[in-house]
């Protein structure tokens, strides 16, 4: 098969194809349709994880900075603001996020959902049709790899869950690329693969590779080496080219970035974090949720690391074996290559629990920048659901004799089943003990989560029953091969759209406009920045909370859980509502100083002199839920219950908080956030509102005044954008402007219009020297890593465009002159 090619056959098999495409796009949109049905047809929304802490405020940060005027590079909101779009998993240049602009942030979600169900399950269809097999082979493996676990438990994570949805995209058209050696296809790989960047994803990126080789096979890879290998390696180019070029508006600046963030210098223990123990990939054939059990805190160390699970599911679907196991069977060099992917990928997910992690890490260094191992799952899950794909034509065939049939396939489902509806029985509790998972108290069935456990396992056992007759049925061949395949198919599928569809809870979308009662105090637009004490460090909260601080209630239902997170809001920073503030940095994208300033304001708050360093790092307001150290020295404006804590949310006011930006006549020195802090807590006489601290080679080059100056300059802002601020100053000496918002590299300064260098003050903020007199100050983030990135990516498309009707032509022409016959002699 050539690439490309337009002879008349060729395009009565285009043709030909055109409805099996149009039967696997309908089939796939009424698959998502299904999936998010809750979100579709019940008005509701998505909010689990992500989605609140970070998803919803990034969107509203981004459409509000776009409404502002400026350009969304820049996000002012979380931990004296972090770049927007070089935090590449904020998405900003993926292309449907500019569907925010005209959306709410729910129906988005669901669009996008439901969007790359689509583009997905197409992916994997066109992935197993791509390797011969039929077209209900390819809707199967489409719909599994859609559907199945692994996949529907990233959603909350936006990035991964846009970027698995073109893994088998990556994977088809790298095996078209080497097989049919069309030029064009190579093109349309490096676009696949651009997107799996710009989604912000790169790990998935590295991880879709594999299946290239996996597709195209041994065979096909040496031939294609050894019959042209200049054409070979010129396909190779051209993918790589435009993937790098197209997708530089966002690596660009991402790389730039990088250097300032904590993710740059991940440990082992971090790289290692969200490993998958081995009782979690049992989950992968039998659909049990450890996490939603009341489980103890040994257990739950062991099995994600005391916290919740990096993937809520891995379950592939248990009767769906049947379809898998019988790829496996039918053996072929392509079908050895997917079987070794999932094992490699189930392996890789163990992390630091096997040696393989570390040595990945070894032989490619840029994975020892990804964290959590648990990723590894989609690798093992596209695997396995191309083996189903494959295995729908191998049930259609007559190969494999009975025994295989009863023994390879027909007796590990059976064993699957009698496992299943033993883990629903009453028993299930003593055996969990048995392996190590001892649960809290006693009278499981009390708990929700163990009943609905037990029905899924129920259920599960059911459909591998189904399966084994089906399994029977094909060995004895007392029925029509095509039908048995199609049931099976029906109960695989079935069976895993039951167990996944719930993944993911959702909650009215009335919950979206609704502001929490502890916000109302709080002015809506900037400057606003509120600290939320989380209470993470244990020995703090028993000191402020006392020893018996509640937790969150076991079997907390989705609203009451959604409500939870509004009431208290540890969201705010990310965006949401338009406040500044400190959310958990988890992505480890914000800057050093920011981050460990945001840390510092966490666990210093038993310190006597805590308001002192709430005013001096340019704290506005602060929600707790004590009072110890701050009743007294903050104003408290309100105290509003939180339904699922015993404890009400405080809103407090420091009374004399740092304006946004201030004179400084005094400049000390001071390297590092530890030199501030120290001197907050140990200098009296350090003001922080006349004073500043500048790096040793700023102080040396520009002493000020180190008395207090009896005329103090004066600065009005004039205007201030998520990207941008103009300051007008008026002073009698020179001195510093200081803005209380974050230090970055990319931050420009003009003071009259004239280029001036800007720098760290108080290790967080920005500073601009000024001279005595009336003047006028801006400040605009503009990295030299953006425009060089867009301008890289324009290259990217012209490139693209160019080697489509050029260079895809030309190869066209030699293919089918390399398919004429020789004349003449």
């Amino acid at each position: 098969m050539t690439g490309g090619s337009e002879d008349p056959k060729r395009r009565l098999a285009t043709l030909r194809l055109e409805p099996a495409l149009c039967e696997s796009v309908l089939f796939m949109l009424a698959l998502g349709l299904l999936v998010w049905a809750d979100c579709v047809f019940r008005g509701r929304m998505l909010f689990q994880r992500d989605l609140s802490l970070f998803f919803s405020g990034w969107m509203e940060a981004f459409a509000r900075s776009v409404a502002d005027g400026s350009w969304p590079v820049w996000n002012p909101y979380p931990s004296y603001g972090q770049p927007m779009l070089a935090t590449a998993t904020a998405q900003i240049l993926y292309p449907t996020t500019w569907l925010n602009l005209i959306l709410p942030a729910s129906i988005y979600l669901t669009v996008f959902a439901v969007l790359h169900v689509v583009v997905g399950g197409l992916g994997g269809w066109a992935l197993v049709r791509g390797l011969g097999a039929s077209h209900r082979a390819g809707l199967v493996a489409g719909a599994v790899w859609a559907t199945s676990g692994p996949v529907l438990s990233t959603v909350h994570m936006t990035n991964m869950y846009a970027a698995a949805a073109w893994m088998p995209w990556v994977g088809h058209l790298g095996h078209r690329t080497l097989a049919a050696r069309s030029r064009r296809h190579a093109v349309l790989w490096g676009c696949a693969l651009a997107l799996t960047v710009l989604a912000g994803s790169p790990e998935v990126t590295l991880m879709s590779l594999v299946f290239v080789p996996a597709c195209a096979g041994g065979a096909t890879l040496s031939a294609s080496v050894r019959r042209r290998p200049g054409h070979t390696v010129s396909l190779l180019a051209i993918a790589a080219t435009v993937a790098v070029l197209l997708s530089a508006a966002q690596w660009a600046p991402t790389l730039d970035w990088l250097p300032q963030a904590p993710r740059a210098s991940l440990t082992d223990q971090s790289r290692s974090y969200w490993s998958n123990h081995p009782y979690i990939l049992a989950q992968a054939i039998l659909p049990l949720s450890f996490d939603a059990l009341p489980i103890s805190y040994e257990a739950s160390q062991l099995l994600f690391e005391g916290r919740e699970p990096f993937l809520y599911s891995i379950y592939m679907g248990g009767p769906l074996l049947a379809l898998a196991l019988a790829g496996v069977w039918a053996g072929g060099q392509r079908r050895i290559g997917f079987v070794l992917v999932a094992v490699l990928g189930f392996l890789l997910s163990l992390g630091d629990l096997t040696p393989i992690y570390d040595v990945a890490g070894a032989v490619l260094p840029p994975l020892k920048h990804f964290r959590f191992p648990a990723k590894a799952t989609l690798v093992a899950g596209l695997a396995v659901a191309i083996l189903a794909g494959l295995g729908v034509d191998v049930w259609e065939g007559r190969r494999g004799g009975r025994a295989v049939w009863l023994l390879g396939i027909g007796l590990p489902m059976a064993i699957l089943a009698g496992i299943a509806w033993h883990l629903a029985s009453p028993t299930a509790p003593v055996w969990l003990r048995f392996v190590g998972l001892p649960l809290d108290g006693g009278g499981y069935e009390r708990y929700p989560a163990f009943v609905r456990m037990s029905r899924h396992l129920l259920l599960a056992g059911l459909f591998l029953w189904a399966a084994c007759v089906a399994v029977v049925a094909r060995a004895v061949r007392s029925g029509p091969a095509p039908v048995l395949s199609a049931l099976v198919a029906i109960i695989g599928l079935g069976d895993l759209v039951l167990h996944t569809r719930d993944l993911n809870p959702t909650v009215t979308r009335l919950l979206e406009s609704h502001r929490p009662e502890v916000l109302a105090q709080i002015p809506r637009q900037r400057p606003n920045r509120t600290l939320v004490l989380f209470y993470s460090d244990p020995r703090l909260t028993a000191q402020l909370l006392g020893p018996r601080a509640n937790g969150w209630p076991v079997d907390l239902a989705p609203a009451l859980k959604a409500l939870n997170q509004r009431d208290y809001p540890r969201v705010l920073g990310a965006g949401l509502w338009g406040i500044e503030g400190f959310p958990e940095d988890v992505p480890g994208l914000s800057g050093r100083d920011a981050f460990d300033a945001s840390d510092t304001l966490q666990m210093a708050a038993g310190a006597a002199a805590y308001p002192r360093l709430l005013r001096a790092l340019g704290v506005q307001y602060v929600i707790s839920q004590h009072a110890v150290n701050l009743e007294g020295k903050l104003r408290l404006l309100s105290t509003v219950p939180a339904p699922s804590r015993e404890r009400p949310a405080r809103l407090w006011a420091l009374p004399d908080p740092l304006p946004r930006a201030y004179w400084a006549g005094r400049a000390g020195q001071g390297e590092s956030l530890l030199d501030f802090v120290r001197r907050v807590f140990e200098d009296p006489s350090f003001d922080p509102r006349h004073e500043v601290l500048l790096p040793k080679a700023e102080g040396d080059s520009a002493p000020l005044a180190s008395e207090p100056v009896e005329a103090p300059g004066h600065v009005r802002i004039l205007a201030l954008k998520p990207d941008a601020i103009e300051i007008e100053t008026d002073a009698a000496d020179d001195g510093h402007v200081v803005v209380t918002e974050g230090f970055a590299p990319g931050w420009r300064a003009t003071v009259d219009g004239r280029p001036v260098p800007i720098v760290r003050a108080n290790a967080v903020f920005r500073a601009v020297r000024v001279a005595a007199g009336r003047h006028r100050v801006g400040m605009r983030y503009r990295p030299l890593a953006i425009p060089i990135g867009v301008a890289l990516s324009a290259l990217g498309a012209i490139v693209a465009i160019a080697a489509w009707v050029t260079v895809g032509a030309r190869s066209d022409a030699d293919d089918l002159r390399e398919q004429s016959p020789p004349t003449g002699g």
